[in-house]
């Protein structure tokens, strides 16, 4: 219902911060931002990864030069389906690494691995498909791992491994930042 009652809200001229997904399509998305776009309200997605007390621990040892001068983030999901894990918790992760990095991402690169190979369109299906315990998904692919890598505007770089786990290890991602002092 996320595009819906975001159509509504901004219709009623009220900015809006929405919880992932925005919508169900692309061009949903599309249409939210560019109305909200043109009439000039605020329309943004809720990453709240940034407002825990682990970040703020984090931010505190960065800042403080704990760890020293940050050069690589790893993030690791929680071992559900890698589609289903990269469709929900992918855009924290990245968005999470950016605000850490203080950086956008220059380069990214990923891979997606099934029964030893890499994963092609012919894996694709709706993640409910195969994943039918998670929420209401859209398309993703079969896969035993994803992973990303990333390189950010100030030579930071990131990973993000989304294997898939028979027993699912933890409601949590995790983190852990790389510096030259330390992680």
């Amino acid at each position: 219902l996320h595009y819906e009652q975001t159509m509504q809200a901004l219709q009623c001229g009220k900015h809006v911060l929405c919880e992932k997904p925005i919508t169900l399509t692309l061009e949903e998305a599309d249409t939210v931002v560019a109305y909200a776009a043109e009439r000039q309200f605020v329309f943004a997605v809720h990453h709240q990864l940034v407002c825990t007390d682990a970040v703020s621990v984090a931010t505190q040892k960065l800042g403080g030069g704990e760890i020293g001068e940050l050069y690589h983030i790893d993030a690791l999901g929680k071992g559900r389906e890698p589609a289903y894990d990269l469709e929900e918790i992918g855009c924290h992760a990245l968005h999470l690494m950016m605000y850490l990095a203080d950086a956008e991402p220059l380069e990214v690169r990923g891979r997606v691995i099934l029964g030893g190979r890499k994963a092609t369109l012919d894996d694709s299906a709706s993640i409910n498909d195969f994943y039918p315990q998670g929420r209401a998904s859209g398309l993703g692919v079969r896969a035993d791992c994803i992973a990303g890598e990333y390189l950010f505007a100030n030579g930071i770089t990131g990973r993000i491994m989304l294997p898939k786990l028979a027993v699912p290890r933890t409601e949590f991602m995790s983190f852990v930042l790389y510096g030259t002092k330390g992680r």
